[in-house]
């Protein structure tokens, strides 16, 4: 078990680095994919008039909006192992921290997060060249934080029947918060750089 002040090192030894970042991909991206197949493989089906969904909500009792769409068992048996594999998911994800190597990378090198990114690295050259503040970079950054956030979430959480209100808040106010942050060292480097000199 991971000590917290390592740094990640017992996520790679424990479970290994691939693991998490596989997990945290999944988290972002397993709920489109499923809903995806689950289109793909139920949209031409028949409703089975036999079949009633309240009889597959023993132990999903809080993903009857989502057992209500199944068309017969078969459906139901594929909406429980998307609700499975979310919560195995988020149960390993449980087991790591924000600043783990694995984190970081995927949080980088997300699709979603590379393509607002450009648009911020613009304004970090802006920066460099002296054309901004450390505010103006902070400002910047966070909306580009928040834009990602937004984009982020577009993607995951109404595919996700884990989703709450209350997780999407707390990841856009973290997509934000981590974009002004990040954003602004730049500036702060060179300001300290200047006052150095």
């Amino acid at each position: 078990m991971s000590s917290g002040r390592d740094f990640g090192l017992s996520d790679l030894r424990e479970r290994g680095f691939f693991e998490n970042l596989s997990n945290a991909y999944a988290y972002q991206y397993s709920p489109l994919v499923s809903r995806t197949q689950e289109f793909l493989n139920f949209e031409g089906v028949e409703r089975d008039p036999n079949y009633d969904f309240r009889d597959d909500l023993e132990g999903y009792e809080l993903y009857t909006e989502d057992l209500y769409r199944a068309k017969n068992k078969d459906h139901a048996n594929f909406i429980k192992s998307q609700i499975n594999n979310s919560q195995r998911i988020r149960g390993e994800l449980a087991k790591t921290s924000w600043y783990y190597l694995s984190q970081l990378i995927a949080g980088v090198v997300d699709p979603v997060n590379v393509a607002f990114a450009l648009p911020v690295a613009g304004q970090m050259g802006l920066l460099a060249r002296g054309g901004m503040t450390i505010g103006q970079a902070a400002r910047a950054s966070a909306k580009g934080g928040f834009a990602a956030g937004v984009a982020g979430e577009t993607v995951r959480a109404p595919f996700d029947p884990l989703a709450t209100k209350e997780e999407v808040g707390m990841t856009l106010a973290a997509s934000t918060a981590l974009g002004g942050l990040f954003g602004s060292i730049p500036s702060i480097y060179k300001n300290m750089r200047v006052h150095t000199e």
